[in-house]
């Protein structure tokens, strides 16, 4: 079993020792910001219809630990977006 679920299966927190839920918030927060900056980015490819965005449904609020970006072309969106990171270019994994 892993360690998360060994701890939930003993009534414990499942979250670290020295983690506080505030900090959980913090980093889900800071993910929130990381997706929109992602949606901006990409904005153009998926109103082209290029790629298809992950969104928020409604009444929802997604905690993105991935942004999976799905492609729409016949060859499984094989061309190369590239995401800038920290000033540099840098391509998504396919």
């Amino acid at each position: 079993m892993i360690p998360v679920l060994e701890r939930v299966a003993r009534g414990e927190k499942p979250i670290a020792d020295g983690v506080s839920y505030e900090d959980v918030d913090a980093w889900n927060a800071r993910r929130r910001r990381i997706a929109e900056r992602y949606r901006e980015m990409l904005g153009d490819a998926g109103r082209e219809g290029r790629v298809g965005l992950p969104a928020d449904g409604p009444n929802r609020e997604h905690v993105w630990h991935q942004y999976v970006v799905r492609g729409t072309s016949p060859d499984n969106g094989a061309e190369r977006i590239t995401v800038p990171h920290r000033g540099h270019g840098r391509p998504a994994r396919r």
